[in-house]
């Protein structure tokens, strides 16, 4: 069996709970083949370099853990304060059971140490770790998946202007997959009816939003390669847009 990862299962086979990261890596090691895209790519480091820097720019910021924590409600914006979490977390247990009697300021000093360690060299190190680069789909050519992670580097996906990717050429290879969608979904995805409608009235309104928030599942299915499956943390949302256009089911947890 072959898998083609989403962004779910590149993240939470390394920030997921134990039992999740047990099950994904037990999928991946027994399957003949894995890979991804540089789209799956963009989104994983815009989801986690983001919030990764929030949370080391408020430890910066901040007097104690406590304090930086108390911070964070404001830059809550979808997924930012579970993905912090899941930074977070897994960190903070293993130097508290290092270190039981280390002072509040040494530890908040240590996490962000960790914190800066995984931006700047376990992040990209991560993704990679079972990939086949040979089956490796490079389009489309997300902007952000060629930003190297790091504390400085600012991720540059321009939502709001016309994109410095392929996003245009993708759909324009791939009308049949856009027409499904447009056409075939159940009337429960509209929204991803409407924009898929949207594309393919005005080719230019392919990016941003409807890139990054509508369509992100959509993209990544229509360009799993032949004889490959989804692996998804997320198979409800997979389920119909595969069947739409003619992919195999994807491939969830159980």
């Amino acid at each position: 069996m072959k898998l083609f990862l989403d962004t779910t299962v590149q993240m939470d086979r390394y920030l997921g709970k134990q039992k999740t990261k047990k099950k994904i890596r037990k999928k991946i090691n027994q399957s003949t083949s894995s890979t991804a895209s540089n789209y799956v790519l963009g989104e994983y480091k815009w989801t986690i370099v983001k919030d990764a820097k929030i949370l080391l720019n408020l430890l910066r910021s901040s007097n104690s853990i406590d304090e930086a924590l108390n911070r964070l409600p404001p830059y809550k914006k979808g997924r930012t304060e579970r993905v912090t979490k899941k930074i977070l977390g897994p960190v903070m247990e293993e130097l508290r059971n290092s270190y039981p009697n280390r002072p509040m300021s040494e530890l908040k000093e240590a996490l962000q140490e960790r914190v800066e360690y995984f931006l700047n060299y376990l992040l990209d190190y991560y993704f990679w770790v079972r990939i086949d680069r040979g089956s490796f789909v490079k389009s489309p050519e997300c902007k952000d998946a060629v930003i190297e992670p790091s504390t400085s580097e600012k991720l540059s996906c321009p939502l709001t202007k016309p994109p410095p990717c392929d996003i245009e050429d993708f759909w324009n290879s791939h009308k049949k997959e856009l027409e499904a969608l447009a056409n075939n979904l159940p009337r429960a995805q509209k929204k991803f009816k409407s924009a898929a409608a949207s594309i393919l009235k005005n080719p230019k309104k392919s990016h941003g939003k409807k890139c990054r928030h509508i369509l992100g599942d959509a993209i990544i299915a229509t360009q799993c390669p032949k004889g490959y499956r989804v692996f998804t943390t997320n198979t409800g949302d997979f389920q119909p847009i595969c069947q739409v256009i003619g992919k195999s089911p994807p491939i969830g947890l159980k």
